[in-house]
């Protein structure tokens, strides 16, 4: 899978992809780390900015020592609610 081939080229700790709807996958330490999606509360109306509340979500749920697990399910969670407002600045 390609997130194996990123972690042993460029040596990151983790590496993962967000999958729209279906959610995120991430890998590291040997092991692969699934969150199904969410339904987003009153829809989907605008992805644009969702990755990066992704990211930003996993790397402060990781930072407050949660699990991998938790922490992948917690930026999954928050990203999906990124997308209920249109665009990236009022989606907070």
């Amino acid at each position: 899978m390609a997130l194996i081939e990123l972690k042993a080229r460029y040596g990151c700790a983790l590496v993962g992809m967000t999958i729209g709807s279906a959610g995120a996958v991430v890998y590291g330490d040997g092991s692969f780390i699934e969150s199904p999606g969410f339904e987003a509360p009153g829809g989907c109306r605008d992805t644009t900015g969702a990755g990066d509340m992704f990211a930003g979500a996993l790397a402060v749920a990781l930072l407050q020592g949660r699990s991998l697990a938790d922490a992948v399910r917690f930026a999954v969670a928050a990203a999906n609610v990124s997308v209920t407002r249109y665009g990236a600045q009022a989606s907070y």
